[in-house]
């Protein structure tokens, strides 16, 4: 992968998967005494979702499936004395509708979490937006059906978040509607908040989504240095994987998963579009004796350079301070 200081400046601010580690390079608190810290905690309140998005990768998820008031008070006590300081607050399901989501941002806001939101923007309650200060970010995903635009409910959400920052992401499909994606990249140019667009290809079909990327990417690349395509064609076999030790994710079934991105890693041979159970860490209470997840079992790994750079941080070496 090679980039420009601005071009890594400016993806590795919005993006995880396929993207250099650039902060985790400068995460001092990362490890400490040999162990990696869970510096940041990803979080499935709720399965529940109010669409029905075809290129779902947690399509088959359990839709019942949802962590009560007091367990999420309770995961973000833990980690926060684990050592956590952001969190990111996905799907799962649509976390807007889980009536508890106010309240626990206002909790982890006092607890001193950095908290991001990942959202289809459809549901805005007035209880969220009392506690708007404490989001650090907001990202709005485009979602199928007949809703409104992406790029009018990103607007919405600006509206009622005006000191959070503000993403896009839009998943391009083989029949993608181009003007409403379009739209979306012209968003950036109108509101101030919004950092990025990004677009990704449907990860329940890379290859069929792939001439549509290229053609959007032909046609919007020089509209704005916020429009990031974010491909997804480059994957590796997993290997030793500390990232579950790093970023956990909880699902809102209670258990540690070691990314967001078990459902199409291949676990146990095929894509589930679920969380299966072969990719479970342990029990979100047991996390502070979570061991490294045995990623062998992943035929396709997005974050080999993060697993990769955690070994060599968690490596014993001779001599450290002759750098």
């Amino acid at each position: 992968m090679s980039l420009t200081f601005t071009q890594a400046h400016r993806t590795e601010s919005f993006l995880a998967a396929s993207a250099l580690p650039i902060k985790l390079l400068q995460c001092e608190e990362a490890v400490q005494n040999g162990r990696i810290r869970p510096i940041h905690l990803q979080l499935i309140p709720t399965n529940r979702c109010n669409v029905n998005c075809p290129w779902c990768s947690c399509r088959n998820v359990s839709r019942s499936e949802e962590l009560d008031d007091e367990t999420l008070w309770n995961i973000a006590n833990s980690f926060a004395r684990w050592g956590a300081r952001a969190v990111t607050i996905t799907g799962g399901g649509e976390p807007t509708l889980h009536k508890g989501l106010p309240r626990l941002i206002g909790n982890m806001g006092r607890l001193g979490y950095k908290i991001g939101l990942v959202t289809n923007g459809l549901v805005i309650p007035e209880e969220l937006i009392a506690v708007g200060e404490n989001i650090t970010w907001m990202r709005v995903s485009s979602a199928s059906g007949t809703i409104p635009p992406v790029a009018r409910r990103a607007a919405a959400a600006a509206r009622a978040f005006p000191t959070t920052d503000l993403g896009i992401s839009y998943t391009i499909t083989a029949e993608m509607d181009i003007d409403d994606a379009i739209l979306a990249a012209e968003t950036v140019c109108d509101i101030s908040s919004l950092t990025h667009v990004r677009f990704v290809p449907d990860l329940t079909d890379v290859e069929a989504a792939d001439p549509s990327m290229k053609e959007l990417e032909a046609k919007l690349g020089g509209l704005s240095p916020k429009i990031i395509f974010q491909q997804r064609k480059e994957w590796t076999k997993g290997q030793t994987c500390h990232l579950g030790l790093l970023k956990p994710l909880v699902g809102a079934d209670g258990y540690v998963y070691p990314c967001c991105g078990v459902q199409y890693a291949g676990i146990p041979d095929t894509t589930s579009w679920t969380m299966p159970p072969e990719a479970r860490m342990c029990h979100w209470e047991d996390f502070d004796k979570a061991q490294t997840f045995d990623g062998t079992q992943c035929s396709k790994c997005y974050y080999d350079d993060y697993n990769t750079i955690l070994d060599l941080m968690v490596a014993k070496v001779g001599h450290g301070d002759f750098v």
